[in-house]
C-alpha cells in the first residue's frame, strides 16, 4: 500500500508565518491529521483553504467552472503545540499559521 497523506512545511521568515500544506489522495477515506508544531511559538491569524471535488472524477468545464474550487476550511483546531483536523478524501489543504515569538 502506498501513503495517501503527502504533506510539507514552509516558514516565511521576512512575513512571520508557518505553512503546512496537507494531501489526502485516498479516494474514499477522511485523514485524521495531527502534526506537533513548535513548542516556543505562539499562532494566531490562522487560516486555511482547501482545494475539493466531491467525486475522484470531478472536474471543472467550460460551463461548470465551480466542480474543483478553492474554499476555505475550518475543520481543524490547534491544542497546545498540536494541529488536529480531518482532512476529506481527494483534498489538498493549506493551512497559514502567523507565528508570535
Amino acid at each position: 500500500d502506498l501513503p495517501h497523506i503527502s504533506s510539507t512545511a514552509s516558514y516565511n521568515q521576512d512575513e512571520n508565518k508557518l505553512y503546512i500544506s496537507i494531501c489526502n489522495l485516498h479516494a474514499q477515506e477522511l485523514a485524521d491529521i495531527s502534526i506537533m508544531l513548535p513548542e516556543s511559538k505562539n499562532y494566531t491569524n490562522i487560516s486555511a483553504r482547501i482545494l475539493y471535488g466531491d467525486e475522484i472524477t470531478s472536474h471543472n468545464t467550460k460551463d461548470d467552472r465551480e466542480n474543483v474550487c478553492i474554499r476555505t476550511f475550518s475543520d481543524f483546531r490547534i491544542n497546545a503545540s498540536e494541529l488536529i483536523t480531518m482532512l476529506p478524501s481527494k483534498s489538498v489543504c493549506t493551512i497559514e499559521l502567523r507565528c508570535n515569538d
